[in-house]
């Protein structure tokens, strides 16, 4: 389960002498608790307050910070220089889509993730506002197996009013996962990846490689909910739970496979649907094409060898999982599945051509199974199906039902209990 908490604090204008912006890094902390007072200490978005002093010198530092107090600043050309060390196991394609500014942004809050520092104050001139900012971390915990998409971050934004009736505005980004204790953690699961890799045959065909990394998690990790209160952040390893520990949830097994996937050389994103689902799953590219994989489906993975591979959930199409309200256009498409694409769609299982498109599908699949989207399906629907092809085929059925998008759900029958 996917849970985001972010808050936007209101921006307030402050009194202020006359320093650089460094400067104003270094105190802009300070100045939150001018936000805390009563509300007759602020100024209000429609009053202005003149003091003599000078506008800050244009020049773009950031800040970093897990006091109360500025602890490191980095103007643009050194963040631009600076190598994040674990960026190898990042893929850089949500990065992408960014202008040049947010990417500014974007480096900062992985330097503040590696540094541990859970404040990151970003130059209000750069164009980047609070919505936007809190985008950009969201877009970070896709990109990278390091930063769950559970996190909890606060933006507070700060503007500061000169007599020449200039402003300049200090975001303070807040990001409570930046912790060292997390971070120590997620090192300990790099570790145990770096193990778990050894351990497959890299010389075979990135399809089969693509499976048995999903195969490990999806087979060896458990699904397990995180007690918490409502409203409260996920402060948890989730990465080192998944990889180490061998239970977690959905969060956990999508930073476990992403990190496994990056060691192992695949391209890959994570993607969410917290709007609807409040879900997280992964997009990897196998030989030249995307797949998702659902890494918490290891019902759906066969019990017995079949033409269906690690079945339904591993390496599939959009057409069985997306993300329609959560930077749909800026992932990956996904067309189709690599094994277990639908032999037919119908109405239900009523309609005149649902058996033909049955048993199209078992003459497609070695007589083992058939795969059929229907628009809509009860219980007593599936019964009925099952009823009928038993008398049909004059054999012992089974059926698999899964709900996909747009209401509709995907019945996968079989002649063997392969499931």
């Amino acid at each position: 389960m996917k849970k985001i908490l972010c808050l936007l604090m209101g921006v307030v204008l402050i009194m202020t002498s006359g320093c650089s912006i460094a400067e104003g890094l270094s105190s802009a902390l300070s100045a939150d608790n001018e936000a805390e007072k009563p509300s007759n200490s602020m100024i209000s978005d429609n009053e202005s307050f003149e003091k003599e002093t000078e506008a800050p010198e244009d020049e773009v530092v950031f800040g970093f910070s897990d006091s109360e107090e500025a602890e490191a600043e980095l103007t643009k050309s050194e963040l631009l220089s600076w190598d994040n060390p674990y960026g190898v196991y990042s893929s850089y394609i949500l990065f992408d889509s960014l202008n040049d500014n947010e990417k500014l942004v974007y480096h900062a809050l992985e330097y503040a993730m590696v540094n541990s520092f859970e404040n990151t104050f970003v130059d209000g001139d750069l164009g980047v506002d609070r919505d936007r900012i809190l985008d950009i971390v969201d877009l970070l915990s896709l990109d990278t197996p390091f930063l769950e998409q559970n996190f909890l971050c606060t933006v507070y934004s700060e503007t500061t009013t000169y007599s020449d009736n200039s402003e300049s505005t200090i975001h303070r980004v807040n990001v409570s996962n930046f912790l060292d204790e997390l971070w120590e953690y997620k090192l300990l699961a790099l570790k145990e990846a770096e193990s778990v890799i050894e351990t497959f045959d890299m010389n075979q065909s990135e399809i089969d490689l693509a499976e048995d990394i999903y195969r490990y998690i999806a087979e060896n990790v458990t699904y397990e909910l995180y007690e918490t209160q409502e409203n409260e952040p996920l402060l948890e390893p989730f990465l080192y739970d998944g990889l180490v520990m061998k239970k977690t949830h959905c969060d956990g097994f999508t930073n476990s496979l992403a990190l496994l996937y990056a060691l192992a050389g695949f391209e890959q994103v994570e993607k969410h649907n917290s709007e609807t689902l409040e879900h997280t799953w992964n997009c990897v590219k196998i030989e030249g094409k995307w797949y998702n994989m659902e890494g918490t489906a290891a019902d759906w993975i066969p019990q017995k060898d079949s033409s269906m591979k690690a079945g339904l959930l591993f390496a599939f199409s959009d057409e069985f999982l997306d993300a329609p309200e959560d930077f749909d256009e800026l992932y990956p498409d996904c067309i189709q599945s690599y094994y277990m694409n639908p032999d037919g769609y119908t109405e239900s299982v009523y309609s005149e051509d649902f058996l033909s498109i049955v048993d199209e599908g078992f003459m497609n699949h070695d007589d083992q199974w058939a795969l059929v989207i229907v628009d809509s399906v009860s219980n007593s629907d599936i019964e009925y199906a099952l009823d009928e092809l038993v008398e049909y085929y004059s054999e012992t059925m089974y059926v698999s039902h899964k709900e996909i998008l747009g209401g509709k759900t995907a019945l996968v029958f079989a002649k063997d209990n392969i499931m």
